[in-house]
């Protein structure tokens, strides 16, 4: 090997070394611990939480389809919200069947707007009640539900109204 071979092999040697020390170099190694991405995570949902409105913490009226319909009961469909921050596996939403327990002292109802109030007419309240039964109550129908007790996470409840609305 000639002098100029062996200087052009050293300058190659020497350009590869550089040029992978500055590759390497670039290259930072991160290694992360369980608990590193847990309080990273812990971060973000606190980011992401300011965005979402917190659950509610006490929850009287509930609203859903009406799927199946007893003698003193209805099953609604609904959707719940379970978490205040959504997760890519299970979403905000879980949709429960919820059971409504009718008694005796349920009032169950349609609501209609009042239109024709006449020239000058002045109401306090521009709905008006009708009363009806649950037979009145179809499977699809949409009705809203009212309990005199807290009713967060309940899948039975014994209602103390029931709205029924007919589009």
């Amino acid at each position: 090997m000639n002098k100029k071979n062996i200087i052009l092999l050293l300058f190659a040697c020497s350009v590869s070394f550089l040029a992978g020390f500055l590759i390497d170099r670039g290259e930072e190694k991160i290694v992360k611990t369980d608990s590193d991405v847990e309080e990273e995570l812990a971060w973000h949902i606190s980011q992401l939480e300011a965005l979402y409105p917190p659950l509610e913490e006490e929850i009287y009226l509930v609203g859903g389809e009406v799927i199946e319909i007893g003698s003193d009961y209805l099953i609604i469909e609904r959707e719940v919200r379970t978490r205040q921050v959504p997760s890519i596996e299970e979403g905000l939403f879980e949709t429960w069947n919820i059971r409504i327990n009718i008694t005796e002292e349920t009032e169950i109802f349609k609501s209609s707007v009042i239109t024709d109030l006449g020239q000058g007419a002045v109401i306090d309240d521009p709905f008006q009640r009708e009363i009806v039964s649950i037979e009145d109550i179809k499977e699809g129908s949409l009705v809203g539900v009212k309990s005199d007790k807290n009713i967060k996470g309940e899948k039975e409840v014994l209602a103390a109204q029931i709205e029924v609305y007919d589009f």
